[in-house]
């Protein structure tokens, strides 16, 4: 695993880890899911080792890719209900906690959750939220089709100033 082990190891690392979801996003765009679960998998796994080489946590740098993963699966009629209620998002930033509940359909509680995450605006690398992003990314559709964020967009959006 010599790819995170570089004189410059950390910027490296990012780069391999925002390529790799980069990638698993592109799959879920084309509505290819179940190469999207394959290689959301095999991404997965890869940077867990790689993580573990390094003395790392396993699941750093893994949230995204997981969250596009469990998105595939449900489009795939597969049961994640269960993965989710046991996914402990308390030590991620709350664009995960955002994910979990759109991913659960507990929309209500997303938009509580945008709420909060598009007033602190970006706090941080990999962080931020726009609403150009939940209205472009594809894991938010079922949200942007609810009536609760439908009535939110049209009241309280624009009042933001983002997008």
């Amino acid at each position: 695993m010599h790819w995170l082990r570089l004189s410059d190891g950390r910027a490296h690392r990012k780069l391999v880890v925002k390529s790799l979801i980069y990638f698993s996003k592109i799959l879920l765009e084309e509505a290819s899911w179940t190469r999207a679960v394959e290689f959301a998998d095999f991404a997965i796994a890869l940077i867990q080792q790689a993580n573990r080489a390094a003395g790392r946590d396993p699941d750093e740098g893994t949230a995204m890719i997981r969250c596009n993963r469990l998105w595939a699966r449900q489009k795939l009629g597969k049961e994640i209900r269960t993965e989710l209620a046991a996914w402990d998002t308390s030590r991620l930033h709350k664009r995960y906690k955002l994910l979990r509940s759109v991913l659960l359909k507990d929309y209500r509680d997303g938009i509580l959750l945008l709420n909060e995450l598009l007033k602190d605006g970006p706090s941080g690398e990999g962080a931020n939220l726009s609403l150009a992003e939940i209205e472009e990314w594809p894991i938010f559709e079922d949200l942007r089709k609810s009536e609760v964020y439908l009535d939110w967009r049209g009241s309280v959006a624009p009042l933001l100033g983002k997008g």
